[in-house]
């Protein structure tokens, strides 16, 4: 019974832990030192999951919107990029990282050239809510709210999400 309850405290910690940065990552999308708090708390982290990982490739390629060093810019993109490409990788079928993909292939100048992926992991995104395989509901209303304000999503395909 002990271990039990041991492993109901891991699991548990560890789903507050995702939403936590969850939270903490929608707010470094829109605020530098939210950005600043969330790697701090990534980079204490001893071994990175792929979702660690991808979080925190997705918000290393944030901080370039918060430098006006055209150079560091550029370091911190390329950095983040090659962080959340290495968890896609080892996690490819895996929505959250691919909405993360989506969500900055999607808000970055297009002279960054990264943008390949944007109709297939759009495409995984949609199907998986229309098949209903996400099953965490706070992942679930960030990966829907997300969608309807992207402008790669057409009018149809939000109807039809949203109708589910």
């Amino acid at each position: 019974m002990k271990l039990l309850s041991i492993l109901f405290l891991f699991l548990f910690a560890n789903d507050s832990k995702i939403n936590t940065i969850r939270n903490m990552f929608e707010q470094a999308s829109l605020n530098e030192k939210a950005a600043n708090n969330l790697l701090d708390l990534l980079n204490k982290e001893q071994k990175l999951s792929p979702i660690l990982l991808g979080y925190k490739g997705s918000t290393t390629a944030l901080e370039a919107k918060y430098t006006i060093n055209p150079v560091k810019k550029l370091k911190f993109f390329n950095e983040g990029k090659t962080m959340l490409e290495r968890a896609i990788q080892s996690d490819p079928q895996n929505i959250e990282l691919r909405y993360l993909r989506l969500a900055i292939q999607t808000s970055i100048p297009a002279f960054l050239n990264y943008n390949k992926n944007i109709d297939s992991d759009k495409i995984l995104l949609l199907g998986a809510i229309k098949s209903r395989l996400i099953s965490d509901a706070d992942l679930l209303k960030k990966i829907v709210h997300f969608l309807n304000q992207c402008n790669q999503v057409s009018i149809t395909e939000k109807n039809q999400m949203n109708t589910k």
